[in-house]
Formats: structure tokens, sequence, C-alpha cells
């Protein structure tokens, strides 16, 4: 697999795929959408739509994550530049939790959505063993390519729902010429990476994300695209050939991710299939 574009970091995320595009295929010349069913940071359809004027290019987004979808509908309908420069001002003197975050107005408070992306830029990650409450003095508060995204998301984003199964109904409404002009990015869970999907909300309740780390309820779903002639790419870790052995996996690269629990870091292989 290879492509042909050059791609910058908007958003910290854990899984991201961002240092893996200049790797992958780019959609077809004819795509008009682009359909990403496991949105996480939505790296490889923003940077195809910010490649064109804004508008002239679309993107629809799936999301397990409740709070993840409300970060993405946030930057799409309330964001502002101006929001976003601001919010450096929140930077705090010393470690505090992420809800007590303060600037010099003490009426100014960190909505929801600002709240997670935060988190994002402290962590990488807003759910399960990578996330962080606590928010650090030296952590990163650099907005600027999230700033240069926003009128690409506010023209471009034109649906963000919650099931990536949910993507299939509205892909059946379309005609085959319609299916012809979309793209499917698909890029699931790893196996074994089920603590990322499992987290407490601000309420101290468990959601348990982790049905959408199965294997096999993701290669019914690419199997499903493929019936309906969507075109696309999938992309998955070591063992994809044995999980999904139906599909043309190739090797895109090897490199090197840390060991959160145990330290230290291993070479993992990075595959991708076209269907």
């Amino acid at each position: 697999m290879s492509g042909k574009t050059r791609s910058r970091t908007h958003l910290r995320y854990s899984g991201s795929k961002n240092a893996l595009l200049p790797l992958l295929e780019q959609p077809l010349s004819n795509t008009r959408i682009v359909v990403e069913p496991f949105a996480g940071s939505l790296a490889y359809g923003l940077n195809w739509i910010k490649q064109a004027e804004p508008g002239r290019r679309r993107l629809r987004a799936y999301e397990a994550n409740p709070l993840v979808r409300l970060l993405w509908r946030w930057l799409r309908d309330e964001a502002t530049e101006k929001r976003l420069r601001h919010l450096p001002a929140f930077r705090p003197k010393h470690k505090v939790h992420f809800s007590e975050l303060r600037c010099s107005d003490p009426s100014d408070r960190l909505c929801p959505a600002e709240q997670v992306l935060v988190r994002l830029t402290a962590s990488g990650s807003y759910t399960g063993q990578l996330c962080s409450a606590l928010i650090y003095p030296q952590h990163s508060w650099d907005f600027t390519r999230l700033i240069e995204l926003l009128p690409h998301a506010r023209s471009g984003i034109e649906s963000v729902g919650k099931s990536y199964e949910r993507s299939l109904d509205w892909a059946r409404t379309l005609t085959r010429s319609q299916r012809h002009r979309t793209f499917w990015f698909i890029d699931p869970p790893y196996l074994g990476t089920e603590g990322h999907y499992r987290y407490k909300d601000i309420r101290g309740n468990t959601v348990d994300l982790t049905t959408s780390v199965d294997p096999v309820r993701v290669q019914r779903f690419v199997k499903q695209l493929i019936s309906l002639e969507c075109p696309g790419i999938i992309t998955y870790g070591d063992g994809a050939e044995q999980l999904m052995p139906s599909l043309p996996w190739q090797l895109v690269t090897t490199r090197s991710v840390a060991l959160i629990r145990t330290g230290g870091s291993k070479l993992r292989g990075e595959w991708g299939a076209r269907f």
C-alpha cells in the first residue's frame, strides 16, 4: 500500500493512524464522501477533506464513545477560532483534576467537549489505561492545527453517528453509483486492547465499549460492505491474517509501540487490506 499525502497531527489520540497516512492508499479520484465507522481521531478523513477547498469533500463518522462524538459535534457546530485560542488561559500552574481547570474569569468554564479536548491533549486518549484525569502545566496547549481544520470540519463533517454497524443502514440507502463514490476507512480496535475501551464516566459509572473489539463482528461488517460494492481499506495490527483471513492483507510497516503496563516497547506490524 502506498499513499501520496503528507499529514500533520491535528489531535493527539491513542491508536491514531496519522503517522501511517503517507503509507496508506488514498480514496479513489471519484470519491465524494469518506466514511470512518471507527472515528477516533478522524485522521484519515480529515486529512483527505482538507486537501480540497472547504465544502468540496464530505466525511461521515461513527464513534462508540459518546464523549468523542460530543467533541466532533462541538468542533463542527460550536467551536470558534477565538475560543480555541482562548483555551490556553486554562493552563494550570500545578497539577489539577480536569474538572477544576479555571481561568482568570471565574464565570468562564470549560464545556464538556472542551474538557474532552484538554484530556486528549494531555494523554492522547480519553478512555482506558491511557486516560489522564490530571492536567499538568507542562502538557501541550497548542491548538493551532485544530484551528486550521475548523473551516473543513464545519463544512465537511456531514454526520457523527453512534454504532459502526449503523453505517451499513446508510450505505443501503445509496444507489450503486453513489456507493462507488464513497470510500470507507476502517480502523477497528485491535484485539488485546480491551483495556482502552473500558472507563468510568464523570459519575463514576463503568462504560464498556469492548464489543467494538470483536474481530468476528468487524469481518462480518466488512463482508457486508463488499457485498454492497463499497470500496475502501481496513487497517489492523499483527494477527490480521489469522483473525480475518478472507481479506487480502499487506504489511504496511513495522513500528515500535510502548508497553504501557509493563514498560519498554515492542515491534508491531501494521497491516492493511483493500476491498
